[in-house]
């Protein structure tokens, strides 16, 4: 990244800009059969406050995925990774995920059982 010095760590830096990917382990399945040219659902749980925000990204940038999440209430969990290159490591920083309620798993067992049986699904979990 333009500005940045391994010297620059506890100081306030600017950057050209963000990205925020939606990621998980069934929708990162997707995205490499995507990559492939090959359709496949993607499913799970995924937060109501930033559900239309994924599927823009996933409609503009990944036309071989449909997705097909529960929505459960929430925000789905932002995870942030630190890299510190100068001793060539990483961090990783999750909060808790609590979108896997009661209710919100008894409505995706349902709508994986609704789903269409045709084609390729993915779903992992937790």
């Amino acid at each position: 990244m333009h500005g940045f010095t391994t010297d620059s760590w506890g100081e306030h830096k600017k950057i050209l800009a963000q990205a925020l990917v939606p990621a998980g382990k069934a929708l990162n399945i997707s995205k490499a059969l995507d990559w492939l040219k090959v359709h496949s659902t993607a499913a799970g749980l995924w937060g109501r406050i930033d559900c239309q925000q994924m599927l823009e990204v996933l409609a503009a940038d990944y036309p071989y995925i449909r997705p097909s999440f529960t929505v459960a209430a929430g925000k789905t969990r932002t995870n942030l990774t630190v890299v510190d290159t100068r001793h060539r490591r990483e961090m990783h920083l999750r909060a808790e995920c609590r979108l896997a309620g009661h209710d919100s798993l008894r409505q995706l067992a349902a709508d994986l059982n609704a789903m269409d049986s045709t084609g390729l699904a993915v779903f992992a979990g937790f």
